[in-house]
């Protein structure tokens, strides 16, 4: 079974959970009578590192859900027009069909490329 994106957000919101109740923990035992001042700010300092990793896991979180994907998979038809180039391009080119046909595939490829990059820098502009 492969890895899904719900799979990831699951493993990410039990990190939260657990990183919270270890926060918990913590503030629970800051408060132990006959601690000394040293081991006061020690537990703090804990305190202090484990509520910004859950802060960053829960921005890293919103951040995951409201991706979007810039980069779309290929279709059927170009895994297709890619296999058939790989195909001739063992082949010798003496037709000048097969060249042509390869001469396009790349280029389209390029095309669609330069056009992803142009609509991902789009994107980061905004």
């Amino acid at each position: 079974m492969a890895y899904t994106a719900k799979d990831a957000q699951d493993k990410m919101n039990a990190l939260i959970k657990g990183l919270d109740e270890k926060y918990t923990q913590l503030d629970q035992y800051i408060k132990t009578p006959g601690l000394t001042p040293s081991q006061r700010a020690d537990i703090n300092n804990l305190m202090v590192k484990v509520l910004i990793e859950v802060h960053h896991r829960k921005q890293v979180a919103a951040f995951d859900a409201a991706a979007t994907t810039v980069i779309r998979p290929p279709t059927a038809t170009e895994v297709k027009n890619f296999q058939n180039t790989l195909t001739e391009l063992g082949k010798e080119i003496k037709k000048i069909a097969t060249f042509q046909a390869v001469t396009k595939f790349v280029e389209n490829v390029m095309t669609q490329n330069s056009q992803r990059f142009t609509d991902i820098f789009k994107t980061i502009n905004l």
